[in-house]
C-alpha cells in the first residue's frame, strides 16, 4: 500500500471519528435541557460534555494540519453552537470592570463551603481546626456552609476556645438549620426558614437579611449527592492510574460490571432526585422575589438539568467574573465544579475567587458584590 493510500485511509477513519464526536458534543450540549426522570442516560452522558468539546477542538487542529478548509469549518460549527455551555464550564473573564468609589461603599462578600463535617481531608494532626481557621482567614461577610452540624467547640474536631471566641466575635449571627446547613453573618438575620422535601437527601434554608438598606433573600442548599461507596470511588481512582489498576483489577468484565452497576445507576438516581429538588427550589425562589442569592453544593455541573433549572434568570457569579474551570470538588480524581453562587436583583458580582485549602473534599467559593 502506498503512502498516499495510507494517508487517505487514515483521513477516512478520522472523519468517521470526528462525526461521532460531533454527534456526542451536540447531544451532551443539549442534555441539560432533558429532565433526568424522562431520559437518565442523556443526563448522565452530559457529564462528558467537556471531553467532547476538547476532542472537537483537537479535530480542528488535525484538519488544520491536513490543510482541509472544508473540514475545519465543519468542525468549528458545532464548537460555536456549544460555546455558551463551554463558557459556563470555563469562563475567560480576564478583565473584570472595577466598581466605582460609590459602589465600593456598598460592597459585601459571601462564601459557600462544604466543610465535610469539619474533618481534615489530608488527616493532618493539628491542635486546631483547619476548616474554621480558613473561614476566619477568608473573612467573608456572609458564610453559607454545608455538612456543618454545629458551631459548638465541644462538637467540632480540634475546635479551640480561641477559634470559638474569634468566630463569635467575627460572626455574631449564627444559625444551624436542618440537614446540616450552617449560616454565619455579620448582618442581623431577619428571618430563617428551613425548606424540607419528604425524606430525601436534601438540605435548603432561606434567610432574609437587610444589607445596604435593601432586603436580600439568601438560599443555602445542599442537593442530593451521588452516594458512591468507598469501594466504587477507589475503583475510579485506580482506573485513572493504570499501573495500579493492573495490580488490583482482575479483568475488564469486572470493571465494566462495577461501573455499570454502581456508577451509572447511582448517577442516574441522584440526577433524578436533584431534578425534583430543583423544581421545589424554583417555587421558593419565585416566591421570594426581589434580591436573591442562591448558593451551595449542587453536586451537579453547569451542564446539568438541576443547574439550569435552578439558575433560571439568575446570574452565575463564577461565569460572570471567573477565569478557568475552577474545580470545587477534588476527591478521588472526581474533578468537577459542583458548588455555585447565583444571584439576581439590585446588585452585581465584581470578583469571584476559589480558595484551595485541602481541609475538605470541596474548595470554598468566594464572591464580592456591590450595588448596581
Amino acid at each position: 500500500m502506498s503512502w498516499k493510500n495510507i494517508i487517505s485511509s487514515l483521513k477516512v477513519i478520522l472523519i468517521i471519528i470526528n462525526i461521532l464526536i460531533i454527534v456526542g458534543l451536540l447531544i451532551t450540549d443539549y442534555s441539560g435541557n432533558v429532565d433526568p426522570v424522562t431520559n437518565p442516560k442523556i443526563a448522565v452522558l452530559g457529564l462528558s460534555f467537556p471531553l467532547f468539546f476538547i476532542a472537537e477542538l483537537i479535530f480542528v487542529l488535525i484538519w488544520f494540519i491536513f490543510q482541509n478548509l472544508k473540514l475545519i469549518i465543519i468542525s468549528i460549527i458545532p464548537i460555536l453552537f456549544s460555546f455558551g455551555e463551554a463558557y459556563s464550564y470555563c469562563p475567560l473573564n480576564i478583565w473584570n470592570s472595577k466598581p466605582s468609589e460609590a459602589q465600593e461603599k456598598t460592597k459585601f462578600t459571601m462564601l459557600t463551603y462544604n466543610v465535610m463535617d469539619y474533618l481534615d481531608f489530608e488527616q493532618k494532626k493539628l491542635d486546631y481546626n483547619r476548616t474554621i481557621s480558613e473561614i476566619l482567614k477568608i473573612d467573608a461577610d456572609i458564610v453559607c456552609l454545608q455538612e456543618c452540624y454545629s458551631f459548638k467547640a465541644n462538637a467540632i474536631n480540634n475546635f479551640t476556645k480561641a477559634q470559638s471566641d474569634s468566630l463569635k466575635a467575627r460572626y455574631p449571627y449564627q444559625l444551624n438549620s436542618k440537614r446540616d446547613l450552617g449560616f454565619l453573618s455579620k448582618y442581623p438575620i431577619e428571618e430563617c426558614t428551613d425548606i424540607e422535601k419528604d425524606n430525601s437527601e436534601f438540605g435548603a434554608a432561606q434567610y432574609r437579611l437587610l444589607i445596604n438598606n435593601e432586603y436580600i433573600t439568601i438560599f443555602n442548599v445542599h442537593l442530593k449527592s451521588i452516594g458512591l461507596t468507598h469501594d466504587a470511588k477507589n475503583l475510579y481512582y485506580q482506573l485513572t492510574e493504570p499501573d495500579k489498576a493492573k495490580e488490583k483489577i482482575d479483568s475488564v468484565e469486572t470493571v465494566l460490571k462495577e461501573v455499570k452497576g454502581e456508577l451509572y445507576s447511582k448517577l442516574a438516581k441522584a440526577m433524578c432526585e436533584r431534578a425534583s429538588q430543583a423544581h421545589l427550589l424554583d417555587f421558593y425562589i419565585e416566591g421570594a422575589g426581589g434580591n436573591v442569592i442562591l448558593c451551595g453544593d449542587f453536586n451537579d455541573t453547569p451542564e446539568s438539568y438541576a443547574y439550569r433549572q435552578i439558575k433560571g434568570d439568575m446570574t452565575d457569579a463564577y461565569r460572570e467574573c471567573g477565569f478557568g474551570p475552577a474545580i470545587t470538588y477534588h476527591d478521588n480524581r472526581f474533578y468537577f465544579r459542583i458548588d455555585h453562587i447565583f444571584y439576581k436583583g439590585n446588585f452585581e458580582a465584581t470578583k469571584v475567587e476559589r480558595f484551595t485549602p485541602k481541609c475538605s473534599d470541596h474548595y470554598p467559593l468566594y464572591v464580592e458584590f456591590v450595588k448596581k
